[in-house]
């Protein structure tokens, strides 16, 4: 197969998971500061939030699958997992492996969910905005595609977006207020109540 086929394969991978990533983050903020109130509509946005993660990693597992195959860099399995080992760019992967091994343990804790207090999930899930954060800075300093200005643009103003979504709960949590709800007749349904939110 073509080299640049790889090269392509890596890029595209890698952009369209921080996409799938970027909208799991907005839809867990959406769901977190309850700006979605409607039973069946959290329901399903609990949904959407948890297939773009889950969609976000599996693209990221071909990303590196790409990496492994493509010969321009001789990558190895470990440069993949272990930081600042890589032959190029170091930095720039590092915070790619630390990015990935944080929405790991966010992804296998959210499946063994019921395993865990409410408390600690939600403690461990919170790592999810560390995860992105760094999985933003692996683009931006990895990512050919970021060197154009519209992209790079795009990047920060989605970042900046749920930047803002998050550290809005985190302050309500900090300061022990809650968003303003209205009486409901019936609870919300039991997804909502497992969402991070």
């Amino acid at each position: 197969m073509n080299d640049r086929i790889w090269w392509h394969l890596t890029r595209a991978t890698g952009l369209v998971a921080w996409v799938a990533l970027a909208a799991s983050m907005a839809t867990g903020g959406l769901i977190a500061n309850r700006f979605i109130r409607a039973p069946a509509t959290v329901r399903r946005t609990v949904g959407l939030h948890r297939h773009c993660a889950a969609i976000g990693l599996m693209l990221t597992a071909v990303h590196l699958g790409a990496l492994l195959a493509d010969s321009y860099v001789p990558f190895e399995i470990l440069d993949l997992v272990v930081p600042f080992r890589a032959p190029w760019r170091p930095t720039a992967l590092a915070w790619g492996i630390a990015g990935l091994d944080l929405l790991i343990l966010v992804e296998a804790t959210s499946l063994a969910h019921r395993r865990l207090s409410k408390r600690s999930w939600q403690l461990i899930h919170r790592c999810s905005a560390l995860g992105f954060a760094s999985a933003t800075v692996h683009l931006l300093q990895a990512g050919s595609e970021t060197s154009t200005a519209a992209i790079r643009g795009l990047v920060i103003v989605i970042t900046t977006l749920i930047a803002f979504l998050h550290l809005g709960r985190l302050m309500r949590v900090r300061t022990g207020a809650s968003p303003r709800r209205e009486p409901r007749e019936e609870p919300l349904a039991s997804p909502a109540d497992e969402a991070y939110c």
